[in-house]
């Protein structure tokens, strides 16, 4: 869900309850790490899921995500591989491991912070899948952009 243009946590939490997910994912950008934070916290208040945060701040700063107990994993770097290599293991009921070894990954363990290898950056980014844009309003995100 977009909180670009309707900042209510409410709708976000109908949306969820609908949902019924097993994992939540959160593009962190500086600017809003606290808003994320918060919305972060209200999430685990009310869903018992992993959160995984992704973006510019997971991955200049990752332990300043994982300092926050909302989060439970950040993603540094490229995203798109280590966040299906999450989701597998979280779907195999047999693994206890969802995080260790997933290249990209940091991670908190009780208290300790991991740093999994580096992942390594795409060399075929052709073979990602082309967002689908109808699925929000483009123009929107254009003329915000304009000021």
């Amino acid at each position: 869900m977009d909180f670009t243009f309707d900042k209510r946590f409410k709708k976000l939490s109908t949306k969820l309850k609908e949902f019924k997910q097993d994992v939540i994912g959160i593009l962190v950008a500086s600017n809003d790490f606290d808003f994320c934070v918060k919305i972060g916290e209200q999430i685990k208040k009310e869903f018992q899921v992993p959160i995984i945060a992704g973006g510019y701040h997971s991955t200049l700063a990752p332990e300043d995500i994982l300092k926050k107990n909302c989060f439970d994993v950040a993603i540094i770097g490229e995203g798109e591989k280590p966040f299906l290599e999450i989701l597998e293991n979280l779907s195999n009921p047999k693994s206890d491991i969802i995080y260790e070894g997933i290249k990209g990954v940091c991670y908190r363990k009780s208290d300790e912070i991991i740093f999994n290898e580096l992942n390594c950056l795409n060399q075929e980014p052709d073979l990602l899948p082309y967002p689908d844009k109808s699925l929000f309003d483009y123009q929107q995100y254009i003329n915000l952009n304009r000021g």
